[in-house]
């Protein structure tokens, strides 16, 4: 769907949207694993939100981008572009875009060893999802600590997991579901 989307608005010349096809791909790339064609679709989006100053549409680019640079294993450059991202969103009045932009920045923050940072990221996007009732984003901040914290040794994070997977596939959210699905005990 998100690649017929991309081609028609660039037949129409329709730039800005076509980037934001291009952060789609890009986000469906990462669900998928694939680190280098995220890479590619967030890069290009990024370029053009740059160029037309949007700048909550290029902190959610940059964040896509630092996911996919993490994925990739190169943490200098997602840690970097994690800090743009940031820098950007937090000047954002969008509650949306600047939820979001915490939700990857913690991913990026827990994919290179600083779990501390991506909890400080994932407690602001609980506040504002409770605040703003992202009831999705609230799930999916829920899921991101309690993955945390099961790497640090905490069982009860495990509780946390099951609950939140419960709650999403009882709301047919199963792309949260999937990530919240704790692993098997060992």
């Amino acid at each position: 769907y998100f690649k017929r989307s991309l081609a028609k608005r660039e037949e129409l010349h329709e730039w800005e949207t076509a980037a934001e096809s291009r952060l789609a791909l890009a986000q469906v790339a990462l669900e998928h694993n694939d680190a280098s064609e995220a890479e590619h679709e967030a890069r290009l989006a990024e370029a053009e939100f740059q160029k037309e100053k949007e700048v909550d549409l290029l902190a959610s680019a940059r964040a896509v981008l630092a996911r996919a640079l993490v994925k990739g294993h190169h943490d200098k450059d997602a840690l970097y572009t994690a800090e743009l991202a940031k820098m950007l969103s937090d000047s954002s009045e969008d509650r949306d875009i600047r939820t979001r932009v915490e939700l990857d920045t913690a991913e990026v923050f827990a994919g290179v060893g600083r779990p501390s940072v991506a909890q400080n990221e994932i407690r602001a996007a609980l506040n504002e999802s409770e605040r703003f009732q992202f009831f999705v984003y609230h799930l999916e901040a829920q899921a991101s600590l309690g993955r945390i914290e099961l790497q640090a040794g905490k069982q009860s994070a495990r509780i946390l997991l099951r609950q939140v997977e419960t709650e999403a596939t009882k709301r047919g959210l199963l792309l949260v579901a999937n990530k919240a699905a704790p692993p098997p005990a060992t």
